[in-house]
């Protein structure tokens, strides 16, 4: 991940549509970026801006007019702002009215409408999901016996053994409090990066299921004392590593066998 918030201004810019056959090559576009944090990072962002459009308008330019023309829209362009700079956090691109995105109204508007059927109707059993390696993401199902609980850091797992049960972890599922990743929102096929304005939109997406699972799920689960009982699960996965245990970000999951 790029620490330095002045390259991270310039790489989430994003660029309205530019001009087209129904366009003239002179509109004025609005182009979404990052409120600049310092004077820095705002001259990246108006160098990124030039350049991106000068380059498009040049190249459509080059086509219909030739080199003459491109060149004299070039110095042209040299002499006036052809943008509108918005904040992507302040800004919807394609009304220009303020917007206020809240990423735990829309988990709570959608949780039991669409992810709770959803991961109930499409999730896949878990040990197919293993030995098949499907997809990066998916949803999965399955049953298991606990071997182990490990709460020595925050992100606490619980390792199981499926069923047929031969005494070796075979998965280990999130128990929080926190929960890593962002495998739920990305298995979900609802979910998709174009129905959000940016990008930052779409990272709160999935912290907001990862939370309502904590809540949901977990906050309720009594972690001592599982090992040994039975278990039942669905929720979303990823494709491990070589060596390493898939992890489940469980949706459901529910004690079934105490010993």
């Amino acid at each position: 991940m790029v620490k330095d918030t002045r390259c991270r201004a310039v790489s989430e810019l994003r660029l309205a549509p530019i001009p087209s056959a129904s366009r003239p090559c002179w509109y004025r576009p609005v182009l979404i970026s990052p409120a600049p944090r310092s004077s820095c990072a705002k001259q990246l962002i108006q160098l990124e801006l030039t350049r991106n459009w000068v380059r498009s308008v040049i190249s459509r330019l080059r086509r219909k007019t030739g080199t003459f023309g491109a060149l004299s829209a070039f110095l042209l362009l040299g002499s006036c702002v052809p943008w509108t700079v918005r904040p992507i956090d302040q800004t919807d691109s394609s009304s220009g009215q303020a917007r206020s995105f809240d990423a735990v109204r829309y988990v709570d508007s959608i949780w039991n409408s669409k992810v709770l059927p959803t991961v109930a109707a499409s999730a896949v059993d878990l040990r197919e999901a293993i030995q098949t390696r499907r997809a990066r993401c998916l949803l999965v199902k399955g049953e298991g016996r606990v071997l182990r609980v490990d709460t020595s850091s925050r992100s606490g797992l619980m390792l199981v053994d499926l069923a047929p049960y031969d005494g070796r972890a075979d998965a280990a599922i999130q128990i929080g409090p926190v929960i890593r990743g962002t495998v739920l929102r990305d298995a979900l096929p609802f979910i998709q990066f174009s129905q959000f304005v940016n990008q930052l939109e779409f990272a709160r997406v999935g912290n907001a299921l990862n939370d309502r699972v904590v809540q949901s799920v977990l906050v309720s689960l009594p972690k001592a004392g599982l090992e040994g009982s039975v278990v039942s699960f669905s929720g979303a996965s990823s494709q491990p590593a070589a060596n390493e245990l898939p992890e489940i970000v469980p949706v459901t999951l529910v004690v079934k066998e105490k010993p």
